[in-house]
Formats: structure tokens, C-alpha cells, sequence
């Protein structure tokens, strides 16, 4: 597919609102950041990051030094954007971008069924296949024979702890945020009035049990840019500390 965009930098594009941009839109497709060596994939479902995968290369030489996938590789595109990366923006449709979106597992035995959908990589090629009938063709293989199935929409990637450790912490209701959920309460109807009924409340009561807010953003599918605005607006008022 032609890119979206090509060279996005730090200098004119803040990529946490781009992020949030294409959250918004339910935009599918694989974002490349590269520098000197450094090569960071992303590949977004509707908007959410789904997999991802990081290399450097060996100096004066093509082999990678490191390779990371996952949500770890998700914190290269953050650290090499803001340390001067370009980064492009290869649209792709959101039927492609699900059944590639198994590449971040350990490849399996491959087996033809009618049920099968993912990716069937070989060194001549890869095939993308979509309920056992081949859709797309990938000029890039692997070495060996394998299969990277995918059986439904992935969990979202979020961000590691060491970009996001607010997110991976347990926060203490006080006791007015405990009477968020005494509906006798003057700080119940407070709450609902400022916050209404929507997933600001379930996540005060998810806050309220332990459960922190990565965990929250991947059960209900929210990107932590809004989490983090809800968390921010609770310790203003008093609901919650750290």
C-alpha cells in the first residue's frame, strides 16, 4: 500500500496526539521509525496498537544485534521518535491488518484447514490467509516453514512500565472515593454529575479494587491517554491518592 505519511518528526508532530489521532479514527495499518540502524514496527488494529517489533543492526553490517516484539518493542517507537527517528504511516485494511496481526507469537506448525486465518511464511514467501482462503501475498519469508494463526481481534499492546509506570500502579481511593459507590452518598451524585455513567465510573470502581489502570485499558479496550486524564481529574478532586 502507498504511505499515509512519510517523515513525521519530533520537530512538528507530537506523537501521542498522533497516536490518539489515529485511535480516533479506527485507523489500521503499520507504522516504520528508523534511524541510523534502528528499525521499530507497529502495526495498528483500528486504531490500537496490536503487535510490534524492534531491531538495531550490527554496525557495518545487516544482521540485527537485538530483536524485541511486543509491548516492549511498543517503548522503542516512543524512545526512538523522540530521539530524532522519522517515522511513516502505511495504511492497510483492517481485514490485513487482523490477519497479520499473529506475527508477534512464536511461529506453529502449519496446517491448511478451512478454519485457519493468519499468516503461512516460508523462505519463498508468505501467504495471508482469511477461514483456510489465501487473500494477499507478502514478498518477505522466513528461513524455515511456519504459521502465524490468529483466532479473533488481539488484545491491544500498552506501554511498558518504564514509559508508563503510572499506569502499572495501584492507586488508594480516600474516603470521600469510597463514596463514590454508596449511592446514599453526596459524593456518589458529585461523581456521576461530573463524570456521568460511562467508563470514568467503572474505572473508579476497578481503582477502588486494585486493579491498575494497564489492566483496566486492556479488559475494556481504552488507550491510556484517556485513562490518564480521568486519573489526573480523580486525584485533583480528591478521589483518589497515589
Amino acid at each position: 500500500m502507498p504511505p499515509g505519511q512519510l517523515g513525521l518528526n519530533t520537530e512538528f508532530c507530537d506523537l501521542y496526539i498522533y497516536l490518539s489521532y489515529l485511535h480516533l479514527q479506527e485507523w489500521s495499518g503499520y507504522l516504520h521509525a528508523h534511524r541510523e540502524g534502528h528499525n521499530v514496527w507497529v502495526l495498528l488494529l483500528r486504531g490500537r496498537p496490536a503487535t510490534a517489533a524492534a531491531d538495531r543492526l550490527l554496525s557495518g553490517g545487516p544482521i540485527p544485534a537485538e530483536s524485541i516484539v511486543g509491548q516492549q518493542a511498543l517503548g522503542e517507537l516512543i524512545l526512538t521518535y523522540q530521539g530524532g527517528a522519522a517515522l511513516d504511516a502505511y495504511p492497510l485494511p483492517a481485514s490485513y491488518a487482523e490477519l497479520l496481526s499473529g506475527l508477534g507469537s512464536g511461529a506453529q506448525q502449519f496446517e491448511l484447514t478451512t478454519e485457519f486465518s493468519g499468516v503461512y511464511a516460508r523462505p519463498e514467501g508468505a501467504v495471508l490467509y482469511s477461514r483456510g482462503e489465501a487473500v494477499a501475498t507478502l514478498d518477505a519469508g522466513l528461513p524455515y516453514e511456519g504459521a502465524f494463526p490468529v483466532s479473533g481481534p488481539p488484545q491491544p499492546l500498552v506501554l511498558p512500565r518504564h514509559l508508563a509506570g503510572w499506569a502499572h500502579s495501584t492507586y488508594q481511593p480516600t474516603l470521600r472515593g469510597r463514596d463514590v459507590l454508596s449511592p446514599i452518598t453526596a459524593a456518589h451524585s458529585e461523581f456521576h454529575a461530573e463524570f456521568g455513567y460511562g467508563l470514568a465510573p467503572a474505572l473508579m470502581a476497578a481503582l477502588i479494587r486494585g486493579v491498575t489502570p494497564a489492566e483496566f485499558a486492556l479488559e475494556h479496550d481504552t488507550p491510556l491517554s484517556e485513562i490518564e486524564l480521568w486519573l489526573t481529574r480523580f486525584r485533583e478532586q480528591g478521589y483518589l491518592v497515589r
